[in-house]
């Protein structure tokens, strides 16, 4: 026999014990790729909804560096690591696309890593929960597969599939570790359970929050079952502690670079939670308690929101296997009674009952609950159909082991054919109850169900190389009408952070960071009807609408007003308080009108407040669309406010222009009286005033303008603003992308001439308007803060990273130097011998510092919280490294000297046998 083939036989005969006693790793890793290449083949990305992670751009990572975000909105004291992807997705993808992967790739590689994860963290929790099944490896197989294959996975289409999947694929792991080490009491385990909160804490702040109280109440419902339970309780009270306290302290030193900008940011997300309202219950109508206990209770199902929904109703064969897996699962009581059966049972009904939500029975107790504070995050119930899911997992294969401890029974070919007969057909109540998964449904778009997922068109990596290249300086404003979920032409419904994610730029959406406060000077930025003037030669005025008086439904006086709003007349409306939830005044029109040819419609207004007032036009069809006043305010002119609304887009319900039939004005009482006067209503073609809505865009920094043609809900109806080459350049197009460059852009950090107090953004635009207002020159203070002259600075100014500047100047006489990210006192500028300046707001949300003498200066501009982040982002890698390196290390050394200990006795051996005599 040749040497070769006889150390090959030898090599198999050493691998083939560790791979036989392992076999059930090797075939949930193969069920977990082929259940990954099922559900996302890798031909699309799994964009929608919230999971716009998969467009992730690499490039970006560096931005988990600062402690100040400047690529959102105006700037922001959440920094990406809070308001971004979280570090552990940011990092994952980012390394797979610099390794070569791209996007699409890089997509289907992270589910089937975490899929696999999954599923060997679940095999291993069922493992460690029922140790005296170890030795049946169909058992783990199968309870891998309740992760892999489930209904919970279809509900929301292909996202639900990506939602928090780290989350759910690394908690059954956490929950092993923690029981397996506290079992073999073995404190280095904690190490390992605090560095696996590092991924299950993460995805700031609604996912850190479930898996946060999700580990507190498992870990504290265990050690208190322990605690009764044990017979020596002092011993095991004091390992408890030990094991508990190293378990926190790594999980808070793995998780400070999270906790170090939150306690920073601590006010904002507190009155933001204090805040929230528990308003959206009505969503759990689809959580009731029988769908549930099926793990389909998402509010994708409802009115058929998920295209293959109709197949978990009409489908009699998938219909069963949802209804067989919770049967099958929970019927092992019957069968099996342990103690362990007993609390995991026990465990899943609980979980089922939390499941449904606010529905009947005890749904009261459930709304009540999730009213608390951070349990606010549980407000919609389906978040805790994973949960529900992994406690199937551990019941399921029990089932299973107890069917065929039945079938022994019988001879033993029955035996045999009954057990093959029941693994078949409980993995076939798997596969059916996720029929979608199977087929690949679960890619369908939700308006286009013949589609399967979306990829992001090229039009939109070649903005972004452009950007790259030439817009790294100046903010870009989306030109859309601000809402948290969009609509495109190519398939996209979900969150416009997809803009966010993939484009290398600082970007303003109107949206803000995540559960944090929006800033009203972006408001009042999208808000075109600020910046909208009348055609004169294609105005109508409705001179009669001002000198007749109005019909009146709640007795309000009314009279009319001679000399109005530029000596016109006017009629005078005084709410009085009778009782009356609402009060509200008509004008019918001489006949009914044609307005199609017209775009707005102009109200001049003098009211005590017109934060409740609506204005109504109604229809031959007596449909109205509504407008609230307040929000289309154009211009003041002698203690009049100008209204314009377009015609086309009322704030809420519809009304057809071409049968224009009468106009409305309504208002909620108040305890006080108040007065609405009302002056020269016109409707007219409306025009765009791009000039002085590119100088308002100046002072915010926005020096580019995205249009995205490819929008369908959150497009504008026209986008003539931008036309106006006089205030913007298009600068770069491809496809249905174009980029409009600001001709009334300033420097991030510039100096001002002059400070104008403007107490309302409406005064700005007024002082831009009359051309009293140089954005180059002069910036606005509100408050007590007085208008000012100074002299102009010359300035020099050298990055060094998104956190400090270096800056020079030199100027005759005080300045004020503007720096254009949003106010925060932590913002600080010192000159070389370290005084500072007094630090004031402008522009209605930048910083500026007032230097009070003539002079040269050597200034360093800087945010303060930089350096205790950066060390506290180390030391969460640091600690990360330790906490999984101890352990391995440990356990490294362990068996190497296990081994050592081995070849020593084995060399003893042959010397004591050589010596015993003969």
């Amino acid at each position: 026999m040749k040497p070769g083939f006889t150390v090959g036989n030898k090599l198999i005969a050493v691998l083939r014990k560790p791979i036989r006693a392992r076999l059930y790793i090797v075939i949930l890793f193969c069920a977990a790729v082929v259940a990954s290449y099922l559900e996302l083949p890798p031909a699309f990305l799994p964009l929608g909804g919230d999971n716009v992670i998969p467009a992730f751009n690499g490039a970006e990572m560096g931005r988990y560096l600062s402690a100040w975000n400047q690529w959102t909105e105006l700037g922001s004291s959440v920094p990406q690591v809070l308001a971004g992807p979280p570090l552990t997705d940011a990092g994952f993808l980012s390394f797979l696309q610099f390794v070569g992967f791209n996007l699409v790739q890089a997509s289907w590689l992270y589910l089937s890593v975490f899929m696999t994860v999954g599923a060997l963290g679940t095999a291993y929790l069922f493992r460690t929960i029922f140790p005296g099944m170890r030795s049946s490896q169909i058992l783990s197989i199968l309870s891998g597969l309740v992760f892999l294959f489930n209904p919970s996975l279809v509900v929301d289409t292909f996202k639900s599939i990506w939602l928090s999947l780290p989350e759910r694929a690394f908690f059954p792991v956490f929950l092993s570790l923690f029981i397996d080490g506290y079992q073999k009491q073995r404190i280095d385990y904690s190490l390992l359970c605090g560095a696996v909160s590092f991924v299950l804490f993460a995805r700031f702040p609604v996912s850190s929050a479930e898996y946060l109280v999700a580990t507190l109440v498992f870990v504290g419902s265990y050690l208190a079952v322990v605690l009764i339970t044990a017979k020596a309780k002092a011993g095991i009270l004091f390992f408890s502690l030990r094991y508990l306290a190293l378990t926190a302290v790594t999980a808070v030193a793995v998780n400070w670079y999270l906790v170090y900008p939150y306690l920073l940011n601590l006010q904002t997300y507190t009155s933001t939670l204090s805040s929230f309202p528990v308003n959206g219950l009505a969503i759990n109508e689809w959580s009731g308690i029988e769908n549930a206990i099926r793990l389909l209770s998402f509010w994708g199902f409802y009115n058929g929101y998920a295209p293959y929904s109709a197949t978990y109703s009409a489908n009699l064969a998938v219909l069963a296997s949802t209804i067989a897996l919770p049967c099958l699962s929970f019927a092992t009581i019957l069968m099996n009674r342990s103690k362990r059966v007993l609390i995991v049972t026990a465990t899943s009904a609980a979980l089922v009952f939390l499941a449904k939500g606010n529905n009947e029975p005890g749904g009261q107790l459930y709304a009540q609950l999730v009213g608390f504070s951070i349990l606010k995050v549980f407000y919609v119930s389906s978040i805790l159909v994973p949960f529900v899911a992994l406690s199937y997992s551990l019941l399921f294969p029990v089932f299973y082991r107890e069917i065929s401890l039945i079938t022994e029974r019988f001879h033993r070919n029955m035996a045999i054919l009954l057990r093959y007969c029941t693994g078949v057909t409980l993995l076939s109540v798997l596969l059916l109850a996720s029929w979608p998964l199977v087929t690949g449904n679960v890619g369908s778009l939700y308006h286009q169900p013949s589609e399967r997922g979306v990829n992001i068109p090229s039009e939109y990596d070649g903005l972004r190389q452009w950007l790259a290249s030439n817009g790294q300086s100046g903010r870009t404003l989306l030109a859309y009408n601000p809402a948290v979920y969009i609509t495109t032409s190519w398939g996209f419904q979900g969150s416009q952070q997809l803009y966010q994610n993939y484009l290398n730029t600082a970007l303003v959406t109107g949206i803000g960071t995540q559960y944090s406060e929006t800033t009203a000077i972006l408001a009042y930025a999208y808000n075109l009807e600020h910046f909208t003037g009348l055609d004169p030669a294609v105005t109508v005025d409705l001179h009669n609408a001002t000198s007749q008086l109005w019909n009146n439904s709640q007795s309000d006086p009314l009279w009319i007003l001679s000399s109005a709003f530029n000596d016109s007349s006017g009629i005078a409306w005084h709410i009085q308080p009778s009782g009356a939830k609402l009060h509200q005044i008509s004008y019918s029109l001489p006949s009914i009108q044609n307005w199609t040819n017209y775009d707005v419609i102009s109200f001049w207004v003098n009211a005590t407040s017109m934060v409740e007032l609506q204005f109504g036009i109604m229809d031959s069809a007596r449909e109205v669309g509504w407008y609230h006043a307040a929000n289309h305010v154009s211009r003041t002119e002698s203690g009049w406010t100008q209204v314009i609304m377009r015609l086309r887009t009322p704030d809420y319900s519809k009304f057809d222009p071409a049968a224009v039939m009468s106009l409305l004005a309504q208002i909620p009482e108040s305890s006080a009286p108040s007065t609405v006067e009302l002056s020269s209503i016109q409707y007219a073609r409306g025009f765009y005033e791009s000039s002085t809505w590119a100088q308002f865009l100046g002072l915010l920094g926005v020096r580019w303008v995205l249009e995205d043609e490819s929008l369908v809900v959150g497009n504008w109806t026209d986008y003539a603003i931008l036309q106006d080459t006089h205030a913007f350049s298009q600068i770069f197009s491809k496809g249905f992308l174009i980029l409009y460059q600001n001709k009334f852009t300033t420097p991030m950090i510039h100096s001002v001439t002059s400070t104008i107090r403007a107490d309302q953004l409406q005064a700005v635009a007024d002082l831009i308007r009359s051309g009293n207002l140089d954005t180059n020159g002069s910036a606005i203070v509100t408050g007590p803060n007085a208008s000012n002259s100074y002299y102009k600075a010359a300035i020099s100014v050298a990055r060094n990273n998104e956190n400090n500047y270096s800056v020079k100047t030199s100027s005759s006489g005080p300045f004020v130097l503007v720096f254009d990210e949003k106010f925060d006192s932590r913002w600080t500028l010192v000159d070389s011998r370290g005084s500072t300046f007094d630090h004031i707001e402008v522009n209605g949300y930048a910083n500026a510092w007032e230097i009070p003498s003539r002079g040269d200066y050597a200034l360093t501009l800087a945010y303060s919280p930089q350096l205790g982040y950066s060390l506290d982002l180390w030391l969460s890698v640091s600690a990360l490294i330790l906490a999984i390196g101890y352990p391995l290390a440990w356990n490294l050394f362990g068996r190497f000297r296990k081994f050592h200990q081995t070849i020593l006795k084995q060399q003893e051996t042959p010397s004591n046998e050589s010596s015993t005599p003969s």
